[in-house]
């Protein structure tokens, strides 16, 4: 049994800005991290000089892949695996060659951790789709194994789209051709969660999809992530929104300004957006930020009834959030949507669905709404139109949440669940 871990963590990507391999860092766990991407410190100055746009995009985001409290000794980077994979992604046309440029990722991942090897740890740590060969090889040499399941599992997942495809089917491009890597994906994620000790999972929606998938619900362990407070200050600023200002004597109140961040596609309820922004016309404006994966037809009914920024630099979303009163994501499938926290932490409310896999406590801090709803997201809306001291109340307990969800907090959590975890023995 063991009484110390010793964990090696992997993760292809920065999810929540490094919160996991920072979190078990801070429990002195942390034996080494293994990423794609790792900025050297004599770099890091760059990204005050590299622009964020254009054709220099790409590499100030990549001058943004490091986190200051890693020590560089504990950090082991794959940068070939890392380029590989955004030019794969790039060059990819259909549904089938992403999957495939997210498989051959997670594969070439684990060949160079093998090639370089453990070390000491006693305990891997990975994230789904990309560990199976590193997990099937750590059970053979008697490493206890955790896997970090990030979103619904993707069978899952297709049943959702499918179903919101018969219901839009002009909105995202028809998926064709992509029957076998789907298959391929799918039985993926089956033999990770059969090769680990543990899956963890950032929200009950998770849970809930893995126990439906066939994975027992004593190896599904809940825990929400944390939020980095540090690196929201570094990136978008330290001040939460202030909340409405109220109107002068005589003033015309203005209208409610609602706020949604991130992909705008079917996954993330768009149309219900659409939907919802039409039938407030002139009562509530809406703006969405970041890029589309809708089709054009797609993009051309959501811009008639909401404002769509595009791609926006992360020193640029600030401004969003000080423009909003309220945050709306009626997502139909997530992990634990990263901006619903980062929202919190500037002061907004937050409307999700079950399946954001937030934190939001209803009628607190926001509303928690059933996918597909509309009416329920209208109604939630012209509550907080019409008190606006309702909405000043739940955006200072918004503040209070997000802080309630800090780095240390989930590091608390992560430690009294592994705790369990080495305390129990796979049958």
């Amino acid at each position: 049994m063991i009484s110390t871990p010793t964990i090696a963590v992997t993760r292809i990507g920065a999810l929540f800005h490094y919160a996991i391999p920072k979190a078990i860092h801070r429990l002195g766990w942390l034996d080494q991290f293994y990423t794609d991407l790792w900025t050297p410190t004599w770099m890091r100055g760059l990204k005050n000089v590299v622009p964020s746009q254009g054709r220099f995009k790409f590499a100030h985001k990549l001058l943004e892949r490091y986190a200051d409290e890693l020590p560089s000794a504990k950090v082991t980077a794959f940068p070939s695996v890392g380029v590989g994979y955004q030019r794969a992604l790039r060059r990819a046309d259909s549904v089938a060659e992403t999957i495939e440029a997210h498989i051959n990722a997670g594969d070439r991942f684990c060949e160079k951790i093998l090639r370089h090897g453990l070390g000491v740890a006693n305990m891997v740590y990975t994230t789904n789709t990309q560990g199976v060969r590193l997990l099937t090889e750590a059970r053979r040499c008697g490493l206890k194994t955790i896997m970090e399941q990030t979103i619904a599992p993707f069978a899952c997942e297709r049943e959702i789209l499918g179903e919101e495809r018969a219901l839009f089917p002009q909105w995202e491009k028809p998926v064709e051709g992509a029957n076998q890597a789907i298959r391929n994906y799918c039985e993926l994620e089956r033999l990770e969660w059969e090769m680990c000790d543990a899956v963890l999972c950032g929200s009950e929606f998770v849970k809930n999809g893995l126990i439906r998938c066939g994975v027992e619900a004593a190896r599904c362990h809940v825990v929400p992530y944390g939020f980095d407070f540090n690196h929201r200050k570094s990136e978008i600023g330290d001040t939460p929104h202030p909340g409405p200002l109220p109107k002068a004597e005589g003033e015309k109140q203005r209208p409610l300004r609602v706020l949604t961040v991130g992909t705008v596609c079917l996954r993330k309820g768009a149309p219900w957006i659409a939907k919802v922004a039409e039938k407030l016309h002139g009562k509530v404006e809406f703006r969405m930020v970041g890029g589309s994966s809708l089709s054009e037809e797609g993009n051309r009914q959501l811009a008639s009834v909401v404002q769509l920024t595009g791609t926006v630099p992360r020193s640029e979303v600030a401004a969003h959030y000080a423009w909003a009163d309220v945050f709306l994501l009626p997502s139909l499938c997530e992990g634990s949507a990263t901006v619903v926290y980062e929202a919190q932490s500037m002061g907004l409310p937050a409307i999700v669905t079950p399946n954001t896999g937030s934190q939001v406590q209803h009628g607190m801090d926001g509303f928690v709404v059933p996918i597909r709803d509309q009416e329920a997201m209208i109604a939630c809306l012209l509550q907080l139109d019409s008190d606006r001291d309702l909405l000043a109340m739940m955006s200072r307990k918004a503040v209070s949440a997000a802080f309630e969800n800090s780095l240390d907090a989930y590091a608390e959590r992560l430690r009294c669940c592994i705790a369990g975890i080495l305390s129990f023995t796979r049958s």
